[in-house]
């Protein structure tokens, strides 16, 4: 059970990602400094979304692009800036995570914690989307 009991508001929270998940794994992946092309697609965005978002990393100095000139390829690298916003994202996103977390019972009755949500369902669900 979610900790939340509006089935539409779950299905919205765990299935959206907000501004500061989008940026957590823009940083994430700009700190292995990779091209813009695999950071989008890897993200999950659009290139029209994801240009806010590096317009935004590159004009505030958490993000730098360079440039390799053998392999004719911008790739994109954290700056100190960036590496710092970074912690903090993962820190933050550390902290609110049980928020995420769905419970279920065990087969001894006991209810833990899962991330990765209830096991396959009996009942054939319908789908909203």
């Amino acid at each position: 059970m979610y900790a939340f009991h509006n089935k539409h508001v779950d299905w919205y929270i765990l299935k959206r990602r907000d501004a500061t998940k989008v940026l957590h794994d823009v940083l994430t992946l700009a700190n292995r400094e990779l091209p813009k092309t695999r950071i989008v697609y890897q993200a999950n965005l659009n290139f029209g979304f994801a240009q806010r978002f590096f317009d935004f990393l590159l004009s505030g100095g958490y993000m730098v692009q360079s440039y390799n000139s053998a392999l004719k390829i911008s790739n994109y690298k954290l700056t100190q800036k960036g590496e710092h916003l970074l912690r903090l994202l993962q820190q933050l996103e550390s902290e609110i995570s049980p928020l995420f977390l769905r419970k279920h019972e065990t087969s001894k009755g006991d209810t833990t914690a899962s991330p990765q949500g209830p096991g396959p369902k009996t009942k054939k669900a319908r789908s909203f989307l």
